[in-house]
């Protein structure tokens, strides 16, 4: 289910004010409360499936989303950031580069740096 920005924007309106840093507000210090408030508000981050008579909760975008918020712009000091366990499928070896664990060939920076 995607939501449209205008249904984007009533929820934040009806719940937050109006604002993401007043929903960001609402976790606490907390990724993992940021993880619920998001899928509790907005069904297009709830990426949930049945198997087997269970219930399977991945919640990926909900968590790529907090993520992002204290990566890119440091929104909060939350003090469960490490417990998040989904990230950009791009994040894995980008840090395993840093890291120094995986090291590419300059014919491949290249074109990683183009993309």
């Amino acid at each position: 289910m995607n939501l449209s920005p205008h249904e984007v924007a009533d929820i934040l309106s009806d719940k937050f004010n109006g604002s993401v840093l007043e929903m960001v507000r609402s976790a606490g210090d907390s990724a993992l409360r940021l993880v619920d408030v998001v899928t509790n508000s907005f069904p297009c981050f709830r990426d949930c499936a049945d198997y087997e008579g269970y219930r399977v909760s991945f919640l990926k975008r909900a968590q790529i989303f907090v993520a992002d918020l204290w990566s890119a712009f440091g929104v909060r000091k939350f003090h469960d950031i490490d417990q998040l366990t989904m990230f950009a499928d791009y994040r894995v070896p980008q840090s395993l580069q840093y890291l120094g664990v995986l090291q590419y060939s300059e014919v491949e920076l290249i074109i990683l740096h183009m993309r």
